[in-house]
């Protein structure tokens, strides 16, 4: 997949990852509410699997929401994943332990991920940096590493995988460790498993049948933990629980009959007018994802018959489409979070679209976005739109 002529950049590029991800956790900490989180699931569930159960024993503690009961027990139709990684902090510190600081950790180690892969595409110092800017503070990523809730616990770790998976595409190419990776990011994100056509796209395109083969194989585990997770709670290997909050037993889930509102929103949707001085603050149902990072307008420039390009649209596209169908677009939220399933493959893209060479229009637009995603940021941490 890689130019070998970035071979040597990208071997000179760790140090570079490194600082990277550590600048974004000195900005993620300073950005960080402060405040203890209230809804702490993850905690509660990894210590249920502690105690070899798969639900969380009534009563139910206080502080959680959208519990699912079951049998005497309650659970929840999230990501198993974050909670399989809080089992060791749990054993050792109680369920009382913050995950707001996890969330920044692994946040960071995205921003080092996402510039790694930028090099691994191509991009030289000057445009990796650039758009590495971009996917640390310029998208939905910022807000979420720095209000840290469940649902972007489940988001930055699912991305954390998907940026694995990223690197081995651009990188090696292995089947087996792509398939790993992506099935890790799916225990997080079920939606995360439509990025596959990406990956799958060079092996098949080459005829790579053992990479196919292996590639399969790498999925095996992930899928069997979510299978076998949802079969123990609900005794059906596809139900991950979201239908029981939300209701979707009494409306689909999936419709054509949501795509124009959910085009309206990802699109057009505006922040909230109020009085003076402000006059405008974020909307908790979100916002127009060009409004919130214009840097995307690039997008339309993104062309190129080559595999990575190919392969971006097809991911972005297959999990965007899904989202369109949807029938709900996320709430206490800067932006459309559930864009940033797919936000490390737009900004590939982006890096197509500039074709490496970072125009003055695109750097204001990257600087545009940061300033906005800021700005939102800001209201979370002063304006007091929600508490944790």
């Amino acid at each position: 997949m890689r130019d070998s002529s970035a071979g040597a950049s990208t071997t000179g590029s760790h140090y570079g990852d490194l600082w990277f991800g550590l600048a974004a956790a000195i900005v993620y900490s300073l950005a960080y509410h402060g405040l203890p989180m209230e809804h702490l699931p993850f905690n509660y569930m990894a210590d249920a699997f502690l105690n070899g159960r798969v639900a969380i024993a009534d009563p139910l503690p206080s502080g959680l929401i959208e519990a699912i009961p079951i049998g005497g027990a309650h659970t929840f139709g999230y990501g198993v994943m974050p909670a399989l990684v809080m089992m060791p902090l749990v054993f050792l510190f109680g369920t009382q332990i913050d995950t707001a600081a996890i969330v920044i950790a692994v946040a960071s180690v995205n921003v080092g991920l996402m510039h790694r892969a930028l090099r691994r595409a191509g991009h030289d110092k000057t445009s990796g940096a650039w758009l590495t800017l971009l996917f640390a503070f310029g998208t939905v990523h910022f807000g979420a590493a720095a209000w840290g809730t469940a649902w972007f616990f489940m988001h930055i770790l699912g991305v954390f995988f998907l940026l694995l998976a990223i690197n081995e595409w651009l990188g090696r190419g292995r089947g087996l460790l792509m398939g790993l990776f992506l099935g890790a990011a799916m225990l997080n994100r079920s939606v995360l498993l439509l990025a596959a056509p990406a990956f799958l796209f060079p092996i098949v395109r080459d005829r790579r049948w053992r990479d196919l083969a292996a590639f399969g194989a790498g999925l095996v585990p992930g899928l069997a933990i979510y299978m076998s997770y949802n079969w123990l709670r609900f005794g059906d290997v596809l139900d991950n629980g979201y239908r029981h909050v939300f209701g979707a037993d009494t409306r689909p889930m999936f419709s054509l009959s949501y795509l124009r509102d959910n085009v309206t929103a990802y699109l057009l949707r505006l922040p909230e007018r109020i009085g003076p001085p402000l006059w405008l603050r974020p909307s908790l149902d979100g916002m127009s994802v060009l409004l919130t990072t214009p840097a995307f307008l690039y997008l339309a420039r993104a062309w190129r018959r080559d595999v990575a390009t190919i392969g971006s649209w097809l991911a972005a596209g297959a999990i965007g489409a899904l989202y369109l169908l949807y029938f709900w677009q996320g709430y206490a939220q800067f932006g459309m979070r559930y864009t940033l399933d797919f936000t490390p493959f737009l900004i590939l893209l982006v890096g197509v679209a500039c074709r490496g060479t970072m125009s003055t229009a695109l750097r204001i637009l990257i600087v545009l976005s940061v300033l906005i995603n800021a700005w939102g940021v800001a209201w979370w941490r002063w304006g007091g739109l929600i508490t944790p």
